[in-house]
């Protein structure tokens, strides 16, 4: 969210609905926003400089401590131990 929110006041980013209203949306399609934790951030600060984008490393990082799978297409981020999809 974080990222759409950059993106949005960028203009590099349009979307069909108000940002402000997302949460609702996320919700009703039972999509949790995951919190950056300081554990995330701890595992932040020792990850290798494999992907230089500081969105692509945050959920590199959480993927790892939280054990969960990242669906993208991005060769920068199967550099790291994470799952795949």
């Amino acid at each position: 969210m974080w990222e759409i929110a950059l993106k949005l006041s960028l203009k590099k980013l349009q979307l069909h609905v108000e940002f402000n209203r997302l949460s609702t949306a996320l919700t009703g399609n039972k999509i949790d926003i995951l919190p950056l934790t300081f554990e995330h951030l701890i595992h932040l600060s020792e990850l290798k400089f494999n992907h230089r984008d500081p969105f692509g490393r945050i959920l590199v990082c959480q993927a790892i401590v939280e054990d969960l799978t990242i669906i993208t297409g991005d060769e920068h981020i199967k550099l790291y131990p994470v799952k795949i999809l």
